[in-house]
């Protein structure tokens, strides 16, 4: 098939082969070397020309034009935006050919005339049709899967947020008839420490977003980044047919190099459940060939499909061996390291493997503390045991255990790294049943060693509950997970059981917090049942399940928003999420909660007050590993970051506070003498105490929830 230039829409090709009106792919890609005014300085956020971007996307273009097949849903058409470099433009002369420039303004153009095509199918047609949307070039994110995508005029200078939001793209294509669409982003998820000093960075809306009752329930939006929350995209030095990391990978894989295929007697399919972990192996060994230091894993957001990006003739037995490892398309004697301006994105600033030793990274973690929020106190020396200290070979990634000796069973507590450059902090809970050890992996970067990322997971080494939590978020996160995953014993118990066990702390309240994070991620909200609402007592603490159990009010089609908005003013008198997940609901859900007009005043303050909170704290924010870690300047990062404010407003207390109207179930009997409060038993031991004079508060406080269901407005949409 052959792609001919559109007479009157420029950037457009099309296939004189589809008929209008009937199902087809409509795709879109865009690739960005030459961007027009980034120039590698601090206000353009240390980002510059890219060396590959816009070869990367026309060769997926290519690929589009002579290998993409589906049954029944032939390529339509395919908008192609490339702002390529000269050395670019000798490799590949044909794409200077009937192409437009992608600055904003294209793009949001381009953009709109890519939906309207689908919009206005037939509904038989829309329904058997698909999209696919490919971008290389710079990103940024701040928050988990809230990337912006930068155009070729980008200037932060002038306005930081004018940029595409693949997040707004995602959730707008769900107002769609047509079911599926599958974005490739091949560009970076960091962010730079002068984002800090702006509000919280989300983009530029170009598509309208869909209420829930509008969102298409059958439209699924696969995501495939091309690195995890929180890192670099890598491109090599331009050298002939060279392309980005990810692109080699993913083209490779559509192909069927060196991926097997699921195969029938007719046929053969690519999926995405299949191009993950090809991938993920196959990016490793491309810069390992390109001797780097660097890792880069791509992963898989969005919704879950079994439907194939695309398919293959039928196979012939040998046809699917795999081949020897393909090499990259490099001169005789090698590549040389990528720099920090081949980063698809932000660099990190990082000298060779070697300028690290084992030695100063230990010495770095014996400076590790520990600070308790409970006691407000700073734990002693010896409080933490840091074990199975390890190096991923040739690279500057370490990984290692972590366990708190000293804090108490459902304490929350605060790891902090520290030195003269930045401090590096993280919140982390001991939960009240299974053994809680960590897992750090820290990548360290430059001289005096620094941290440019810490991702905070669990350990193999954690209670069997734990384990299998963190075995089904690992899955998630490298968007491998399954409905069938989703079988648990956890989940298929009774949801009246499982709420007991957790306030009665005979289930793990952090496992279940886990779980619950990860069905929210997945949007599977049938399983997200009330049991969700126990996390937002069991541990006060921590405001991670009054967040999760917000969420899914939210993505209710019916209901009043007082609901939800209790349970998120929780953060007005406690700490903010410390799962990674959580912290950016939070930022969202604040987002929409300021977006109210009707809400009384005293409520609008208070909801300023946790947004204020939260993008100081995302300033310093970095996504990835399952808890949320803040890295950044001495005195910008610390228990403060997320701990509760200083409260001494009563009204204030008894609107966040009201939500936790007491309950006489969430309470464990004990064997001690007890007394009534209120017409609710309850036992008299130092670990019931506190509970009993919570209740007495929110007893107390009822009063000014019953006002907000009667002042709050309907609407839902998140």
């Amino acid at each position: 098939m052959n792609l001919i230039p559109h007479d009157d829409q420029p950037g457009l090709w099309v296939n004189k082969a589809w008929r209008a009106g009937t199902p087809g792919t409509f795709a879109m890609v865009i690739g960005i070397s030459d961007y027009a005014t980034l120039d590698g300085g601090l206000e353009s956020l240390t980002l510059g020309k890219l060396p590959v971007s816009a070869l990367s996307a026309f060769r997926f273009f290519e690929w589009l034009e002579n290998e993409y097949f589906v049954s029944g849903c032939p390529l339509a058409g395919c908008w192609l935006l490339l702002a390529p470099s000269k050395e670019e433009l000798q490799v590949a002369p044909r794409m200077a050919q009937a192409t437009l420039s992608p600055d904003f303004a294209s793009c949001d153009k381009v953009i709109h005339a890519w939906f309207d095509e689908m919009k206005n199918l037939p509904e038989s047609a829309a329904k058997e049709s698909r999209s696919i949307f490919f971008f290389s070039g710079h990103g940024l994110e701040t928050i988990e899967d809230r990337q912006i995508l930068l155009p070729r005029d980008y200037q932060p200078v002038l306005n930081v947020d004018r940029a595409l939001s693949s997040e707004n793209i995602s959730k707008g294509l769900k107002g769609l008839k047509v079911p599926l669409h599958f974005l490739f982003l091949d560009a970076c998820r960091k962010d730079h420490d002068k984002l800090s000093e702006y509000t919280t960075l989300t983009g530029t809306k170009v598509l309208n977003e869909p209420s829930n009752k509008r969102v298409n329930p059958l439209c699924k939006v696969p995501i495939f980044y091309a690195s995890a929350a929180g890192t670099t995209a890598w491109s090599p030095d331009l050298t002939k047919g060279a392309v980005s990391v990810f692109s080699q990978a993913l083209l490779e894989g559509l192909e069927a190099n060196g991926l097997e295929p699921d195969c029938n007697t007719e046929k053969c399919f690519i999926y995405i459940h299949l191009l993950q972990p090809f991938m993920e192996g196959r990016m490793k060994e491309i810069l390992r060939l390109y001797r780097s230091s660097e890792s880069q894993e791509p992963r898989v957001r969005g919704d879950l499909t079994v439907t194939p990006v695309t398919e293959l003739s039928g196979p012939q037995p040998q046809d699917w061996r795999p081949p020897k490892t393909p090499e990259p398309h490099l001169d005789f004697g090698g590549p040389s390291l990528p720099r920090s301006g081949e980063a698809i994105g932000i660099p990190l600033q990082a000298d060779t493997a070697g300028k690290i030793s084992d030695g100063e990274i230990r010495a770095y973690l014996d400076g590790a503390r520990v600070y308790n929020f409970s006691s407000k106190e700073w734990l002693p020396d010896g409080s933490i045991e840091i074990t199975n200290l390890r190096r991923q070979q040739d690279t500057n990634l370490y990984e290692f255990d972590i366990r708190i000796r000293k804090a108490a069973k459902g304490q929350l507590c605060w790891l902090e790294l520290s030195n003269r450059i930045q401090t590096v902090g993280c919140a982390l809970p001991v939960d009240w049943v299974e053994q809680t050890v960590f897992h750090a992996s820290v990548h360290a970067a430059s001289r005096p060693l620094a941290v440019a990322s810490l991702d905070i997971t669990l350990s193999e080494n954690s209670g069997g509950g734990l384990r299998k939590a963190m075995q089904l978020w690992q899955r998630s996160d490298r968007g491998l997970l399954t409905l069938s995953d989703l079988q648990t014993h956890f989940l298929q118990t009774p949801f009246p059981e499982l709420r007991s066990g957790i306030e009665r702390h005979t289930v793990s309240s952090l496992g279940s917090l886990i779980t619950a994070s990860i069905l929210s991620r997945t949007a599977q909200w049938k399983l997200a049942g009330d049991w969700m609402r126990a996390l937002t007592t069991v541990s006060p603490q921590m405001t991670d399940g009054a967040i999760l159990w917000a969420e899914r009010c939210l993505r209710q089609d019916e209901g009043s928003a007082s609901e939800p908005l209790k349970y998120f003013m929780l953060m007005d008198t406690a700490t903010l999420p410390i799962l990674s997940h959580t912290m950016s609901l939070a930022l969202r859900q604040a987002e929409y909660f300021s977006s109210i007009d009707t809400l009384p005043a005293p409520f609008k303050a208070a909801i300023s007050r946790i947004h204020r909170r939260l993008a100081r704290a995302v300033g310093t924010f970095r996504p990835g590993g399952l808890f949320a870690s803040f890295i950044g300047k001495p005195g910008q990062v610390s228990p403060e970051t997320i701990a509760a404010p200083t409260v001494a407003d009563g009204f204030r207390v008894g609107l966040s506070r009201a939500a936790l109207k007491a309950q006489g179930t969430v309470l464990r009997k004990v064997s001690s003498p007890g007394h009534h409060e209120d017409g609710i038993s309850v036992g008299v031991s130092r670990e019931v105490e506190p509970a009993v004079r919570r209740m007495r508060e929110y007893e107390a406080e009822a009063a000014a929830a019953e006002a907000m269901q009667r002042e709050f407005p309907t609407e839902t949409e998140s």
